[in-house]
């Protein structure tokens, strides 16, 4: 089993889940014979409580203000930052991940966000690319949601700023993710791996907003 850079599961287990519930919800899925369906949730089964928590986070956030929107991105591009940049497993996941790095920077830098000096969390090299293709795949189902609520800004800078959030990119990851597992052959070793790698991803992003969240006042004050 691969090693993570990031600890897994630092939460606690009333609020994110333990690491050991996390791996119990992990070996207790039934992986024979799934299909691609049957996979998704036992995923999502795996890695509910991570989940949970990073929509419970970013559920705070008002995405037609422009801090809490600026709060939202940066969060989004610190995660994204510590995401493999290099994939194996997928071209288009390593483009994906290069493509939503540069889009938001460019939506930081409309709404004047000063985002250089700001700490980044370690590299991720180990990662299974399909446990983060998971993740950043799914993404695209909020998305539709975030894009509905962000455009009931009055704040013309904030809609100015809408390059990630009218990307296709999820989207066309999505499919991949679907063709992906419905041809491949896994084993247990591989299932678990893949479960434990979107878990560390949920992780990323839970850590990037509080890393967002927590130097926000010292880096844009000027955001009201």
């Amino acid at each position: 089993m691969r090693r993570f850079s990031i600890p897994l599961c630092s939460g606690t287990s009333g609020r994110s889940g333990s690491c050991s519930e996390i791996r119990n919800r992990i070996l207790e899925t039934n992986w024979n014979d799934l299909t691609v369906n049957d996979l998704r949730q036992g995923l999502r089964s795996a890695t509910r409580s991570k989940h949970d928590e990073v929509d419970s986070l970013f559920g705070r956030l008002n995405l037609a203000v422009r801090r809490d929107y600026s709060h939202f991105l940066l969060s989004n591009y610190l995660a994204h930052r510590a995401l493999p940049r290099s994939s194996s497993y997928s071209a288009m996941l390593e483009n994906h991940i290069a493509e939503t790095n540069n889009l938001l920077a460019r939506d930081l830098k409309s709404l004047d966000v000063q985002f250089a000096g700001l700490p980044d969390l370690p590299g991720v090299k180990d990662l299974h690319g399909a446990g983060v293709q998971y993740v950043l795949a799914g993404a695209h189902f909020g998305k539709r949601l975030l894009s509905r609520r962000w455009s009931r800004s009055t704040d013309t800078m904030v809609l100015a700023a809408g390059s990630y959030l009218g990307s296709r990119s999820n989207r066309r990851l999505w499919d991949e993710f679907l063709n992906q597992t419905a041809n491949l052959n896994w084993s247990e070793a591989d299932r678990l791996e893949i479960s434990e790698s979107a878990a560390v991803t949920f992780e990323i992003f839970s850590l990037s907003f509080k890393i967002a969240e927590n130097n926000f006042a010292e880096w844009q004050p000027a955001i009201g």
